[in-house]
């Protein structure tokens, strides 16, 4: 990520809160998506702050700790969740706590993007049943995997040339903002 790469000369992982203690272990910095079962606890001391991204949506940032106060991994984190109407809230936390330097949006956009690429994938999984591969090498699996994301891209542009011939709109794709 090119805000982090300007500003220290440690990697910014995007990744789930199920991977946070390997990432924590090798010093990097974290943007993970919350998860409920992990209690936040927001610092009083703190004020939360509100702004609006590019996309005219809502977002709050809260700072406090992540875990409970007896976990020995517990760490202060920033907690930045994104309203978007009509869908689930987003919500992030990061090791990255100063807002000025690092600002929520710049931490929004690309996991935005990377949960976008997610959802084609889950979308790849299901349509395809890939489950269970066909190959068992290396180079069967890619070779299945890329067949698929071909097949998925034509079908995506049959379908849009079957909805602009009827004149209506194709399945909303997944949004990034």
């Amino acid at each position: 990520m090119n805000l982090l790469r300007r500003k220290s000369s440690s990697s910014l992982w995007h990744s789930d809160l199920i991977h946070l203690p390997l990432l924590a272990a090798h010093g990097d910095h974290f943007v993970v998506r919350y998860n409920a079962k992990v209690g936040f606890h927001r610092d009083p001391e703190k004020p939360v702050k509100t702004g609006v991204n590019h996309g005219g949506q809502t977002y709050s940032e809260e700072w406090g700790w992540l875990g409970a106060a007896n976990h020995s991994k517990r760490r202060y984190v920033r907690q930045i969740t994104l309203q978007r109407p009509g869908e689930p809230d987003v919500a992030l936390v990061t090791d990255l706590l100063d807002a000025d330097l690092y600002p929520a949006e710049d931490l929004l956009n690309p996991y935005l993007q990377r949960w976008g690429i997610e959802q084609v994938f889950q979308k790849v999984t299901e349509a395809f049943h890939l489950q269970g591969l066909i190959g068992g090498t290396p180079k069967a699996t890619i070779f299945q995997f890329a067949f698929c994301l071909l097949l998925y891209n034509l079908i995506q542009v049959i379908r849009g040339y079957v909805a602009a011939h009827q004149e209506r709109e194709t399945e909303e794709r997944p949004r990034l903002g």
